[in-house]
């Protein structure tokens, strides 16, 4: 089951809602390639051919689009053994990149080191 997270600015107050982890569904590989662009489908599909039965980690994590200054959810795909997949912003479609620490990570609209979150829910 994943969580919804609300990531808060304390210096300009703006606020994101990023859905994190991942739900039942993502079990299965079929359920999960779609939500990658089409240009990725391939690629993923490639990374566990040689694999009887695909092991992999998926989620959904916090990004940053430095395109659009938004923080957003994107999925993650790791083929055991091999390199991630990564999906491209759902606001404008440009590459993030990935928050690995929050309170670490500079405001995308002000630029201050300011964020803080909080759990809100869960999802599945």
């Amino acid at each position: 089951m994943g969580e919804i997270r609300k990531i808060t600015c304390r210096s300009c107050r703006r606020d994101w809602q990023v859905q994190t982890g991942c739900g039942l569904k993502h079990g299965m590989l079929e359920n999960v390639v779609p939500v990658f662009p089409e240009v990725m489908q391939k690629g993923i599909y490639k990374s566990v051919e040689d694999m009887e039965f695909p092991i992999y980690d998926f989620s959904y994590r916090p990004a940053h689009c430095e395109y659009c200054c938004k923080i957003v959810s994107v999925p993650v795909f790791t083929p055991m053994g091999k390199s991630n997949f990564i999906g491209g912003c759902p606001v404008c479609g440009h590459d993030t990149e990935l928050i690995q620490n929050v309170e670490d990570t500079a405001c995308p609209v002000c630029g201050e080191r300011a964020l803080q979150e909080e759990e809100m829910g869960l999802w599945d």
